[in-house]
């Protein structure tokens, strides 16, 4: 037969346990996007437009990786909340005031997403959520 003591002795060491647990971990912060920058990073850093964010912290989205055909060199094309504004040189013109986000679209992704003309990728500037 068991004695009501070890039974009460055995809460208490399991109820001592569990409050000198230690606390849960604070959560991490989530990872990096490599193919991301955030407003966080633009006005930190505070660069004077759009262009020189992208130049500073992945310069690799402006590079032209080859060309498209012997003729021409094809260049990364830029969208502001999904509106084309043409190649690299329009980021000049994006204020950092007004930058959400600014994404870097693979040249499979930008193609699937808005068709051809996009062999070097897209950068997708958002100015909301």
């Amino acid at each position: 037969m068991r004695h009501p003591a070890l039974h009460l002795s055995f809460l208490a060491l399991v109820v001592c346990a569990l409050s000198c647990a230690s606390a849960p971990a604070p959560m991490e912060r989530a990872p990096h996007d490599p193919a991301l920058i955030t407003r966080a990073e633009v006005l930190e850093l505070r660069f004077a437009n759009a262009f020189d964010a992208v130049q500073s912290l992945h310069p690799s989205w402006l590079q032209t990786k080859g060309s498209d055909s012997f003729r021409s060199v094809g260049q990364v094309q830029v969208y502001l909340d999904e509106t084309r504004l043409g190649g690299p040189e329009t980021l000049s013109s994006i204020t950092p005031t007004t930058i959400y986000s600014i994404r870097h679209l693979r040249a499979l992704e930008a193609t699937t997403k808005w068709g051809i003309n996009h062999d070097k990728g897209a950068i997708i500037v958002s100015t909301r959520p």
